[in-house]
């Protein structure tokens, strides 16, 4: 049983991306609280002050290439599509923020700072290391993990076993998901164990996160292979980036450094608004 559990929890782990360090991310463009009794502020006026709440776009690019953004239609353009859309679950709307509250979130103390230098309307770009963001590129981050593991088509499991996995009573017949690409059925019910067989399709391929995984099965096991997209960075459900590097016939060598880890990058925003309490 516990060599079972170990496989599948490596197993999830090559398919979901949940290694790594959390990467300090640009803010979610969230809105903030409005107030009661405000002035908006046109194009042509003069530039935030203090406690203003105000609204940007900004675009984050390296070597050309966009890599976030508040505007929909540049995120539609880029090769990052799928990461960027990601980073912004709710969609694309510009970041709303107070000015010079205190945020501890970096890239909201730069945005602040760099908003009190222009106008509603206008446009600045910054050439800043990625290090401002957090961004800083560690090598432990850069892992090699098996391509394929390989589990019994039939496996025991004592009572407590199977009610600490599924928390339910077993009963014959009953199906069951156990790993993630194929359900399986409780076979046989005796003396306290319970005999679970899996039932895989042979030759079936499952798309993962950053590839896709393909099953193949024998009278005894059941292999899964993982066959990783090279050169793409995605966001893991727990909010970790992911780029598959290399692989070989056994290997597959994950880095989860954010893509832009160690680089120059540069940040175009545009002030959108100012509302003045």
């Amino acid at each position: 049983m516990k060599k079972t559990a170990l496989l599948l929890t490596l197993l999830l782990l090559i398919t979901s991306g949940c290694v790594g360090s959390n990467p300090q991310p640009l803010p979610d463009t969230t809105t903030a609280p409005s107030t009661t009794t405000s002035t908006m502020i046109s194009q042509g006026f003069s530039p935030p002050e203090k406690g203003d709440i105000v609204s940007i776009d900004y675009t984050v690019t390296w070597q050309g290439e966009v890599y976030d953004t508040t505007i929909e239609e540049l995120s539609g353009r880029s090769q990052q599509r799928e990461l960027i859309e990601s980073m912004h679950p709710d969609g694309f709307r510009p970041f709303t923020f107070k000015v010079d509250t205190g945020s501890a979130n970096p890239v909201t103390q730069l945005f602040s700072r760099t908003v009190k230098t222009i106008n509603p309307g206008d446009t600045t770009s910054l050439s800043k290391s990625a290090e401002v963001f957090g961004w800083t590129r560690r090598e432990e981050l850069v892992q090699t993990q098996p391509r394929s593991f390989t589990v019994p088509i039939e496996e025991t499991l004592s009572s407590e076993e199977f009610q600490k996995l599924f928390e339910k009573q077993p009963k014959k017949g009953m199906q069951i998901s156990w790993y993630k690409h194929w359900n399986s059925t409780v076979s046989e019910i005796e003396s306290g164990n319970i005999r679970i067989v899996h039932n895989p399709i042979n030759g079936s391929t499952y798309t993962g996160l950053g590839g896709t995984i393909t099953i193949q099965t024998n009278t005894d096991t059941i292999t899964t292979t993982f066959n990783p997209t090279l050169g793409k960075t995605f966001l893991t459900p727990d909010k970790r980036y992911l780029t598959y590097t290399d692989t070989t016939s056994d290997t597959v060598t994950a880095d989860y450094n954010h893509p832009l880890a160690g680089k120059t990058i540069q940040i175009e925003i545009t002030l959108k608004n100012i509302t003045r309490p």
